[in-house]
């Protein structure tokens, strides 16, 4: 059986990479990832290992450094943290837990794929290219141009192996999907359909690309993250045969 904190380890490892912050900085152990505000991922603390002797200082060096960025306090709480005790130190100090969130995994020989309507237009790019965002930023909630900006510059900052795949329908951008593969590992990351298009077999066309050029590039496995009250899209993945491999949350100091 294999350990899950070694599990953890690998997946956290796995989204960081694929989602790099704009800056990071260690304290013993701890990764302090700090990207201008944007997601909770790129602007928290990653405890997977540490090495300190005084938790309440360090937590005070992490609220100093997340302060001056004018960013709130955050640490991201996997089922495994270093030390164990961590979140008892959190809740003292009147941490909130928020955003709970599933790591979903499958076999890639395993997704099970339904037929695809031949009106989707798949088209796809190593780079990201104008259409791919405006349609991400069109399909998503995100708003302000320098939150917009920041995430563009997150995305440039991968440097592992992408595809970016966009979707398109009589000739209208319709939905879009980011794939990064390490270690035979492709992530799923910022699948979004314009609301008007949904339940119509786009999610489904854009991840059956996703298979195939992760398989073509050689990868064993497939994850994404979704959020735990998502309930509609843990159940379309899990129709697609992914399952629940751990959760996570946040907890913030406001």
């Amino acid at each position: 059986m294999i350990d899950p904190k070694k599990i953890i380890i690998l997946y956290q490892e796995l989204s960081n990479n694929a989602w790099p912050p704009l800056y990071t900085h260690l304290l013993n152990g701890w990764v302090l990832r700090l990207s201008e505000g944007v997601t909770n991922r790129a602007n928290s603390v990653l405890p997977l290992q540490y090495s300190g002797t005084d938790i309440d200082l360090d937590i005070s060096k992490v609220e100093f450094a997340y302060s001056s960025q004018h960013l709130p306090s955050r640490f991201m709480i996997p089922d495994y943290t270093a030390p164990s005790n961590l979140t008892s130190h959190l809740k003292s100090r009147n941490y909130q837990k928020n955003n709970i969130t599933d790591v979903m995994s499958t076999n890639i020989n395993r997704v099970i794929i339904t037929a695809v309507s031949e009106e989707i237009y798949l088209q796809s790019s190593s780079i990201r290219t104008k259409d791919w965002y405006s349609t991400f930023v069109s399909c998503s909630n995100y708003q302000g141009a320098s939150f917009v900006e920041n995430y563009a510059r997150i995305i440039d900052r991968i440097i592992l192996p992408k595809q970016f795949f966009l979707a398109s329908q009589n000739s209208k951008d319709i939905g879009v999907v980011l794939a990064v593969l390490e270690r035979g590992y492709v992530g799923i990351l910022d699948l979004v359909v314009k609301e008007d298009y949904r339940r119509m077999g786009v999610a489904t066309a854009l991840l059956q690309k996703v298979i195939e050029w992760g398989s073509i590039n050689g990868a064993h496995t497939c994850y994404l993250q979704v959020v735990n009250e998502n309930v509609a899209a843990k159940s379309f993945y899990s129709k697609l045969n992914f399952t629940n491999l751990f959760s996570y949350y946040y907890m913030t100091l406001d």
